[in-house]
C-alpha cells in the first residue's frame, strides 16, 4: 500500500500526492473550466506542496470515467493564471492534457 498526502485548500479536501504523483478527483461538468476549456488549481496549493513534490499531475473526472495526465514541466511552461471568485489559481487547457 502506497502513503497518501492529502492536499486541503481552505480545510477542504482538494486532492491528494501519491509518489511523485498529484491527483485530483472531481466532476468535469461543475469543475472543468468552460472558457478557456481547462483543468485548474489552487494557486497556492500547487506552488507551496504539488510543484515541490510532483513530476506529475492526474484529473481524474469521475463522471465519465476518464483519466487526464500532464508532466510537471509541461504545465509549469504553459500554465495560465485566473481568479473567478474562487482565489487565485493555474489553469492547463485541454490540449496540453493526455487523455485516458
Amino acid at each position: 500500500m502506497t502513503n497518501r498526502l492529502a492536499v486541503k485548500v481552505h480545510g477542504d479536501f482538494y486532492g491528494y500526492i501519491e509518489g511523485d504523483t498529484f491527483v485530483k478527483e472531481v466532476y468535469g461538468s461543475r469543475h472543468k473550466l468552460r472558457a478557456p476549456e481547462a483543468w485548474a488549481f489552487d494557486k497556492e496549493s500547487f506552488d507551496k506542496l504539488i510543484r515541490p513534490s510532483c513530476t506529475h499531475i492526474v484529473v481524474i473526472d469521475k463522471e465519465v470515467g476518464r483519466r487526464y495526465l500532464c508532466d510537471m514541466a509541461t504545465f509549469v511552461k504553459n500554465r495560465g493564471e485566473i481568479d473567478r471568485g474562487h482565489g487565485k489559481q493555474y489553469f492547463l487547457v485541454m490540449k496540453h492534457w493526455i487523455m485516458s
